[in-house]
């Protein structure tokens, strides 16, 4: 339900430090190039892990969005080389 969902996203606002709604926006704009360049749904889910697992979030927590941005690229990079490589 709408109503639900938003609710919840109030809520979870309200839990989750401001780094968090930069990580979405980031990831929002990272979204159309990862589709492009990693076909394979599988293969997304893999990258879009390594990229939560990676330190994009401390970034992030120290107002980095720069340096954010840079180790998302050189995470998307090096994931889309890798998948290419027999």
């Amino acid at each position: 339900s709408p109503a639900l969902a938003g609710r919840l996203r109030g809520k979870l606002s309200r839990m989750l430090g401001p780094e968090y709604a930069r990580l979405v926006a980031l990831l929002a704009r990272a979204r159309p190039e990862i589709r492009r360049r990693i076909p394979n749904e599988r293969d997304r889910k893999a990258l879009h892990y390594r990229i939560l697992d990676s330190d994009i979030m401390t970034c992030l927590k120290q107002n980095d969005s720069d340096g954010a941005e840079r180790r998302l690229r050189k995470i998307i990079e090096d994931f889309a080389c890798q998948e290419k490589t027999p």
